[in-house]
This record gives structure tokens, sequence and C-alpha cells, in this order.
């Protein structure tokens, strides 16, 4: 019980804290006063962007073979990428807990618990795969909400995302570079809602059938 309560707590401040705060806090925290990693931007200034292959440093600083260049660019990234994480788990992990507690509930699990199968057999087998459809939809919206979405976190860290990209076409009533955002940013998340109906299909084969 005091497990549960520890991590009710601390998905209710996951989803309470605001995404811009946070990433304050934690720039205040482990750049300003720990000083354990830099930070704004994508990479240090004492290293030039690798040679440009996927326009991802993380990707490219690997196919460059260039260790040091690797654990800058990871260092830059950890910031921006804990306070996105952080402002999301919380709510899958409510999403996850919800769903399973439903599931728990069913016949069939009551049936499985009684013909002799562990409770782990049971949770992994039987429960958490039903349990996953709501989960799977609401990391689909998150993946696209996270492409898109994340302008504050990006204006904190100083990072030069999609999102602080649009959002100067905003000022500058750039409209060919607004519009296509808006197609783009339209067409993933038909193909991210695409992805999760199959993912559906995949969990439970049941799901779309005809009666």
């Amino acid at each position: 019980a005091r497990t549960s309560a520890r991590a009710r707590v601390c998905t209710s401040a996951s989803v309470s804290m605001p995404a811009f705060w946070l990433a304050l806090i934690l720039l205040l925290v482990f750049y300003g006063v720990l000083d354990w990693l830099p930070g704004d931007g994508r990479l240090g200034v004492a290293f030039d962007p690798p040679p440009t292959v996927t326009g991802f440093f993380v990707i490219d600083a690997l196919l460059a073979g260039d260790g040091a260049l690797l654990r800058d660019v990871l260092a830059h990234l950890a910031l921006p990428a804990t306070t996105l994480a952080i402002a999301t788990v919380g709510g899958v992990i409510r999403i996850v807990r919800a769903a399973m507690i439903g599931v728990l509930n069913e016949d069939y699990i009551r049936t499985a618990i009684a013909s002799g199968l562990r409770w782990r057999t049971v949770v992994f087998n039987h429960a958490l795969r039903n349990a996953l459809i709501p989960l799977v939809t609401v990391l689909g919206l998150e993946a696209a909400a996270l492409l898109f979405g994340s302008v504050v976190v990006e204006t904190v860290f100083v990072w030069p995302g999609a999102g602080s990209y649009v959002l100067g076409a905003i000022f500058a009533l750039d409209f060919p570079v607004i519009m296509g955002f808006t197609v783009i940013a339209s067409l993933v998340y038909v193909l991210i809602n695409t992805g999760v109906d199959l993912l559906y299909r995949v969990l439970n084969p049941q799901i779309g059938e005809v009666g």
C-alpha cells in the first residue's frame, strides 16, 4: 500500500507539473547548481557538427565514430529529453494502472488464477496484453505531441527543433512554412493513428471482427 501511495504521488506530480517549470528546475539544478550537464543548444562550442547523414546528431556522431562528440551530444540531449519524459510518463503510468485494475477484475483473470497459473504469468501473459490497448492509444498521441508540441521546452533549452522553428515562422508571418508544417503534422497524426489501429489487431485479433 505504501508503494502504491508513493506511485500515485509521483504520477500526480508528473501530470501536474508544467513542462516549462520542470525544464527551468532541471536547468537550475543540473546546470546552474551542480554544473553536471550543459544548459542549452545541441552541441558544445568546442565541437563541430558531425558530417550530416541523417540530421540527427546522435546517429551522425555514431556513424562518424567520434566518441567525444557523441558524449557531448548526449549530454546536451539529457535535460530536454528528461523534461519531456517526466512530463509524459505520469499520464502513461496512470493509464496503465487504471487499465490493469479493470482487466484484473475480469472473469477470465479469475479463471486463470483458479486454474493454478502463477501470478506473474497471469499478469504478463493475460492481463497486460489487454491493458496495453488504451496505452497504445495514449502513446500514439503522445508521440505525435512530442514531435511537434514541445515548443516551450525547446525555447527553454535553446533547442532548434520543429516547434521553435514554426513559432519563429508564426511571429514572422511566414505563411508557406506555417502551411507546410500544418500539412506535415496532419500527415504524421494520420500515420500514427493508422499504426495504432493496426497494433490493436495485433494485441487483440478480435478487434475489428464483424460479429
